[in-house]
């Protein structure tokens, strides 16, 4: 904690869990955060800075089966308290806990689509936000009107590889999650836009006429 406080400056909340049976040993310890920093690195929603002790420590077959259904409970205890760190980004559902089961996000099961000259994306809505798909074609470069937001993300995207040229446009290199379906139009376009307007479905209804047409159902 004090290695973390004095020379990292990107996080302020801290997360602790602990054994009801004060039975867990170094190697215990060792292994579940060589298994946590692997699967955060697996479902790629968050940069990972911590790679530092990756690598799982051997343990006996019984301690290994214990330790692994300790991370499961782990993993749904975090998801529970609102830290998805170990959740797919595509993963829309949500596991129940003591009775409760989230519904499933509207429009969910519809793709939607934007071309133009220089893009041409896929998307779709999941829990968190439009998550624009891995394989999409994007502007080369962002204009001014681009929100700076989405310019970061650009620029971040660009700089790690997320984001990579094919000569005449960019080509998303892995499933990317927006706050609205208007700034990953942003990003696809390279300028600010409308995604309720932009972003259509196969039939050509656009992703606003589809979500008022599914509010107004709602009783």
């Amino acid at each position: 904690m004090k290695a973390h406080l004095k020379e990292k400056e990107f996080w302020n909340e801290l997360v602790v869990f602990s054994s009801k049976d004060e039975n867990l040993t170094k190697s215990h310890v060792k292994f579940l955060e060589a298994r946590l920093i692997q699967q955060a690195v697996a479902v790629r929603r968050f940069q990972v800075e911590n790679v530092d002790g990756s690598s799982a420590p051997s343990l006996p077959r019984a301690d290994l089966a214990a330790m692994e259904e300790f991370l499961e409970y782990l993993r749904l205890v975090l998801g529970t308290l609102g830290y998805p760190v170990l959740e797919p980004i595509e993963d829309t559902s949500r596991l129940a806990i003591q009775g409760l089961q989230a519904k499933p996000p509207p429009l969910s099961s519809v793709q939607f689509f934007m071309s133009g000259k220089s893009y041409n994306a896929r998307g779709r809505l999941v829990d968190e936000g439009f998550l624009l798909l891995k394989g999409s074609e994007v502007a080369a470069a962002p204009a001014a009107s681009m929100p700076g937001v989405v310019r970061e993300l650009w620029e971040t995207a660009t700089a790690t590889g997320d984001l990579a040229s094919n000569g005449t446009t960019m080509v998303v290199q892995k499933n990317m999650l927006f706050n609205s379906p208007s700034y990953a139009a942003a990003f696809v376009t390279g300028q600010s836009r409308n995604g309720r307007k932009d972003w259509k479905a196969q039939d050509g209804r656009t992703f606003g006429e589809i979500e008022d047409a599914a509010t107004m159902t709602i009783v």
